[in-house]
Formats: C-alpha cells, structure tokens, sequence
C-alpha cells in the first residue's frame, strides 16, 4: 500500500486524478491539496512515498508553486528521494524541475488517463511497498522476493507456477495450494489454475465467466469458484 499526496490548485482535475487513483489503486491513502501551504500541513499527516506535484498553483506575482514545494521537500530527509511527479502546461518548466529535484516523472496537460496509469504502474513496478515480501523458491539456491502488491496473478502450468506481475512473468517451483497460505487476503483461487489478485481485477463478464486483470489478460472463472468469487467481489469489501 503506498501513501500519495497531490497537489494542484484546480478543482476539477485535482478531483479527477483523485478518482483515478481511488478506482484504480483503492488500498492507497490518496491525500489532496488545493495550496502550498495546504500540502505543506499535509505532510505531518502521513508518510507519503509518491507526490505529483503541478507547477503552477497561482498567477499572482511571487506564489509558492509547486516546483517550491517540491524544493521544500528535498530537504526533508524522509523525503530526499521520494518519487515526484509533475503536472504542468508548458514542457519548458520541467527542466529546472530535473535539474534540482530529479524528479520522477512528469505530465504535460491536457493529458489522459492513461498517461497517469502508465505512470502510475511505472512507479508500481520499480518502487515496491512497505508490505513484507513472500519468497519464491526458483532452483537450488535461487529465489525471487516480492511484494504481494506487485503481483497482478499466478498460473499453474505444469510443475511450475508462473507469477504475473507488471511488465513481466517469473517462474517459481511451487504449488498453488502451498503459495495460497503465504498470500494476503486479497488474492483469491478462482480455477484450478489461477490465484488473482482481487485489487487488479478491471472488469468481470458473467456471460463469458471470465475475469480480466489489469485491463489486458483474460482468465477464466472456474465453476467451483464462482460463487465464493461472485460474493468476494460483488461486495464493498474489495
């Protein structure tokens, strides 16, 4: 689970990226800011492992922006390497964004929300939680770590599970039956051979009986499973 502070002065598209995060991501502490001064009092509040930033939070004569708050920020150790990403009109203010802050990323407006997805999954991939990891027990002597969050489904395929996560598939020697006691609630057995992750799930078809994750694989929905999943995820508790 990660923790992200927005700040942008507009209403409307401040409200909409916290939509996007709230429907795409609904275990993360989502927090907003209209002002400066208002994410600066944000900051005792929680501690925030992403920021997206917009630039420009006012046309009057010496505002604080957010390239300021970005600054501010810097000198926190906490947040010295805190991933950044910058929303902004004009491409010509990001580069002393790079310069001082390095930052992580940035959206030039008006961008989609695919822009902010693929973002998003980005910071995803390359930044795990907080969440302690599971082993995955490869060969003799070699195993993979991770974090539950980072795993989009499993698929038993003969003697081997394959591990789905963003961008890639690892390969471990296990059984679903022995890597279900080791996952958190949230991952579901929906077939003989599939484990998913109920929090990547973009969308059920009842009629087909198959269940996409992350808006790409199909898998299907065995008929053992149906009902516990049906109630699982027809339910506020996902």
């Amino acid at each position: 689970m990660y923790s992200v502070l927005i700040l942008e002065d507009e209403k409307i598209q401040r409200n909409a990226i916290e939509l996007i995060l709230k429907n795409s991501y609904p275990e993360w502490n989502v927090s907003c800011a209209a002002s400066y001064h208002d994410a600066v009092s944000l900051l005792d509040t929680d501690n925030y492992d992403l920021f997206l930033l917009d630039i420009i939070l006012s046309h009057e004569e010496n505002a604080l922006s957010g390239l300021d708050f970005g600054l501010m920020i810097r000198d926190h150790p906490q947040y010295k390497n805190t991933p950044i990403i910058f929303l902004t009109i004009l491409t010509d203010e990001i580069y002393p964004a790079v310069q001082k802050l390095h930052c992580y990323s940035y959206l030039t407006k008006p961008y989609s929300e695919n822009d902010l997805l693929e973002a998003l999954a980005h910071f995803t991939s390359s930044h795990p939680s907080k969440e302690p990891m599971i082993t995955f027990p490869y060969k003799k002597n070699v195993s993979y770590n991770l974090h539950p969050s980072q795993i989009n489904y499993i698929e038993a395929q003969h003697k081997n599970l394959l591990i789905h996560i963003y961008g890639t598939t690892i390969i471990s020697h296990m059984s679903l039956q022995a890597v279900i006691t080791k996952l958190p609630p949230v991952f579901l057995r929906i077939h003989k051979s599939y484990i998913v992750n109920l929090q990547k799930i973009t969308s059920y078809d009842r009629t087909k009986q198959t269940i996409e994750i992350d808006a790409s694989h199909q898998i299907p929905l065995g008929r053992t499973y149906k009902k516990k999943f049906e109630t699982i995820f027809f339910s506020s508790s996902v």
